[in-house]
């Protein structure tokens, strides 16, 4: 059986509907249902346990496969306005890291466990693994500092600025009207790279499979302009580099942001492991969504054990 975690939304629904049509035996886990779910797990040495919803109780190890696309449960519109010391939501907060702790360890293919996303927690640290791959990353300063600013900027006149988490901020470049707010990086890092003029790649990989997309924007963040989007082929060696690095980054499932510069280099910015894939257009997203499917399928029917871990007793009651 196949366990769907998230909520309802594009991406989730593709990928339900790729497994319905291959008639797939799944479980779909609603994140905003959380304060109405019952779980117990034990670690010893594998996972083991019941995860009860809507009165009907399944074993963990039934599920072969397992889908992780959630949000945090304090974002979610059934409990924004509720008391954070509330019974609902103390249960929905510890059902969601009971799961979190479940699907990192399950003897299963998960896609994708918690520990491998943490690399896009930090985008320095992940920038390293995409180098170690192949792949140039553009020259960049993350400070607290102005003047350091001010120094990288004078340096490669064409500088951008972003988050250097996973947190979604827009890429804007460095002009002469932010001199003045300068000041303001003494209190939260940043990030600052050269901007490196091309055209953007999308690359979705899903297992050993991937797809491509070439996007033309007026944007610097291509995600908050006019964009047209189109499918394409990537070089075969840029295409074994994006299936090497989802490898690396232990990514069954990957949104690999490229650009390829006027000279002819890639660059690789980041690697996205809860890609909202369906933004990409309606025939690349709809195929993803049923290769993702594919993927889980295969796996479900066949088992696939994961590495076993030592652990305790854990519930959380009704």
């Amino acid at each position: 059986m196949i366990l769907l975690w998230g909520v309802e939304e594009a991406p989730l629904r593709l990928l339900r509907d790729g497994l319905e049509e291959i008639g797939a035996t799944f479980l779909f886990l609603n994140h905003a249902d959380l304060s109405r779910v019952h779980l117990e797990v034990e670690y010893s040495p594998r996972a083991a346990g019941v995860l009860e919803v809507n009165g009907t109780a399944y074993r963990l190890e039934a599920f072969r496969s397992v889908f992780v696309r959630p949000h945090d449960v304090s974002d979610l519109p059934d409990f924004v306005d509720r008391e954070a010391a509330s019974a609902g939501w103390r249960h929905a907060g510890a059902l969601q890291s009971l799961l979190w702790s479940y699907a990192d360890v399950a003897d299963a293919l998960v896609v994708n466990r918690p520990s491998a996303m943490l690399s896009n927690g930090s985008k320095p640290y992940q920038s390293r693994l995409i180098e170690k791959q192949g792949f140039e990353v553009p020259e960049t300063l993350l400070t607290t500092d102005p003047e350091a600013v001010r120094r990288f900027r004078a340096a490669h006149a064409d500088v951008i600025y972003k988050s250097i988490s996973g947190t979604r901020s827009i890429v804007s470049r460095l002009n002469d009207g932010h001199d003045g707010r300068l000041e303001d990086v003494r209190w939260c890092p940043t990030q600052f790279q050269r901007y490196v003029d091309g055209i953007d790649y999308r690359v979705h990989v899903v297992g050993n499979w991937l797809v491509a997309a070439r996007i033309l924007s007026d944007a610097v963040d291509y995600r908050y302009g006019t964009t047209e989007m189109e499918r394409c082929e990537l070089p075969a060696s840029v295409a074994g580099r994006c299936l090497a690095l989802s490898q690396a980054l232990r990514l069954p499932l990957a949104g690999i942001d490229l650009r390829q510069a006027a000279d002819g280099r890639w660059f690789c910015f980041e690697v996205n492991p809860a890609p909202g894939f369906s933004a990409y257009g309606v025939e690349i997203g709809r195929e993803i969504g049923h290769r993702i499917a594919r993927l889980l399928a295969e796996h479900d029917e066949r088992g696939c054990l994961g590495a076993r871990r030592e652990g305790t007793y854990r519930s959380w009651p009704k």
